[in-house]
């Protein structure tokens, strides 16, 4: 009997893909609106102006920080943020008008000056003053012009604002950074790769100044678990250390650490794993550490 052929089989007819909705780009027109009526934020303009990103990649190679700018166009007559401080310094290059600051020193001397806005993504302006918190402070007042330049440690308390008919435009370069000298010597004692670290946590080490220091995070980003590729991030990390106002007595205890590589590698490797995970989970650097 002859045998029945097999039937062909239906093949699956491949379904379409979804195509992605195209995002909504501004518009030059809605952009000049906006800077008409309010406040323009235009976040790391290095990344979309030649001349901006040469200026970062300037200050990146001299100071070893890689800043971050944004541009604020301000119209007239309109009050900007209210009075805050930034957890990095900041550089404010008045670039097109006039714009009016207060500036005031930071709260109780500056004696703990932070490294973050907060602790919680949700709040990134957290610290702000009331007029009554101002009240008896340190204080002035300055107009900047096209082409002046305000340099604001962190911490330093600011308001600004324009008047008049004129708009302003300024950029902000922020110098950030996760990590403070002070910071530095917590992750030493917490390697316990160095044994005469009680000596450097004495208080008369280090002045409160000195301590507040902000540490190059340039070199912290480069830093492996392997020595011989950190070993340009651990001499930018000793040449740090011989730069700051040590007192005498703790001198000898520098020059050891300074002379320990390994020492230094292995506290910068510890704040480099702590810095990865805080970012990760966008919090405080030590909470990151002190919840495991």
């Amino acid at each position: 009997q002859p045998q029945p052929q097999p039937q062909p089989q239906p093949q699956p007819q491949p379904q379409p893909q979804p195509q992605p909705q195209p995002q909504p780009q501004p518009q030059p027109q809605e952009a000049a609106q906006a800077a008409r009526t309010g406040m323009l934020v235009v976040n790391k303009v290095q990344s979309a102006d030649p001349a901006v990103a040469a200026q970062v990649e300037a200050i990146r190679r001299v100071l070893g920080f890689e800043p971050n700018v944004n541009m604020y166009v301000s119209p007239p007559s309109t009050p900007g943020l209210s009075a805050h401080h930034d957890p990095q310094d900041v550089m404010i290059v008045q670039v097109e008008g006039r714009k009016h600051w207060q500036v005031c020193q930071p709260m109780a001397g500056g004696i703990n000056l932070p490294t973050r806005v907060s602790d919680s993504p949700l709040h990134p302006l957290y610290y702000r003053y009331s007029r009554q918190q101002l009240e008896g402070g340190t204080c002035w007042e300055r107009w900047l012009e096209a082409g002046d330049v305000l340099y604001m440690p962190r911490g330093t308390i600011h308001a600004g604002n324009t008047t008049g008919e004129e708009r302003s435009v300024h950029l902000t370069f922020g110098f950030d950074s996760d990590f403070i000298w002070a910071d530095f010597l917590k992750g030493l004692r917490m390697s316990g790769s160095f044994d005469k670290v009680h000596v450097l946590g004495d208080s008369s080490c280090l002045s409160i100044r000195d301590a507040n220091r902000v540490v190059p995070h340039v070199p912290l980003e480069s830093m492996s678990s392997s020595m011989a590729d950190s070993r340009w991030a651990v001499e930018m990390f000793q040449k740090g250390l011989g730069g700051l106002g040590w007192s005498e007595s703790c001198m000898t205890a520098v020059e050891e650490l300074s002379g320990c590589m390994d020492c230094l590698h292995e506290t910068l490797w510890l704040m480099k794993q702590i810095q990865t995970r805080a970012h990760a989970a966008r919090i405080d650097p030590w909470r990151a550490q002190a919840a495991e």
